[in-house]
């Protein structure tokens, strides 16, 4: 059996990704990942392609190794493995949870590794596979630390993977979006702290980004697919700039949040 698999799907970014899928890749079975039932369910509602929901959280290892088990007990031929699965949260690195930094660890390195592991051996030549990472994967980042710090491993994750899978004829692309018109911001913005990434720039519908990647994917030999030409010069420009440049242009965008203001001398005569 022939089958695609998409973690995440049930909303954004992966939800845009199982849309999409039949124009590009044609399978017997999807397989879609995610912790929320009912929007998995209303997937099969607007999607003539035959669904298998599965009912996950991948932050947990537990739940991870039941998925390895559904592919060994039925043991598909993978055509297309989508890692969409991950979330962020913004603010100060130490004021955000605890709980939320394992998670985000967990579900954006630990989950996106462990599947692409327990998935490959159940991939034949010419299989493909997408892993969601961002623009803030390209240079660090304040106020969003950890998250920014996933998306890096997973962007040179991805390429190293690409590379070394091409004696098997399996191609890996990394997605690197910039902020998306999905649940992700007020998701991130829901934090122990005080929300302080305030400036997102250009926020783009989902379609558009994933009708990119799987063209870049399925068209082109790129290993990094990145929306829109104002993105990518931008990150054409970030490579003669010094990361500790691009720290202070963004921390500017967000009004110096962290900036001590400078006390003032005194003018009183002794």
């Amino acid at each position: 059996m022939d089958i695609a698999i998409v973690t995440g799907a049930s909303s954004g970014i992966g939800r845009e990704f199982v849309f999409e899928l039949h124009k590009w890749q044609k399978v017997d079975e999807v397989w879609v990942i995610a912790r929320n039932k009912a929007k998995l369910e209303e997937l099969k509602l607007i999607t003539q392609l035959k669904l298998n929901i599965i009912i996950l959280d991948l932050t947990k290892e537990l739940d991870i190794n039941k998925y390895k088990k559904m592919l060994e007990d039925k043991k598909p031929n993978v055509k297309l493995l989508i890692n969409c699965a991950g979330f962020g949260k913004f603010g100060v690195f130490n004021t955000i949870s605890y709980e939320d930094e394992i998670d985000m660890i967990n579900l954006n390195i630990k989950a996106l590794v462990l599947l692409t592991r327990y998935t490959l051996p159940f991939m034949k030549e010419k299989a493909k596979i997408i892993n969601v990472a961002s623009r803030a994967a390209f240079q660090p980042l304040p106020y969003m630390a950890i998250y920014q710090a996933s998306k890096s491993f997973v962007l040179d994750y991805t390429k190293d993977i690409n590379y070394e899978l091409k004696y098997k004829g399996i191609r890996a692309i990394a997605l690197c979006p910039n902020f998306v018109d999905t649940n992700f911001i007020p998701t991130a913005k829901k934090s122990d702290t005080k929300n302080i990434i305030k400036n997102y720039g250009e926020i783009v519908k989902a379609d558009v980004v994933v009708k990119k990647c799987y063209h870049d994917l399925y068209k082109t030999k790129k290993n990094v697919s990145v929306y829109g030409f104002k993105n990518r010069f931008e990150l054409f420009l970030m490579r003669f700039l010094p990361k500790d440049i691009t720290l202070k242009i963004f921390d500017r965008m967000q009004g110096y949040p962290l900036k001590k203001k400078k006390k003032k001398k005194s003018t009183k005569k002794k």
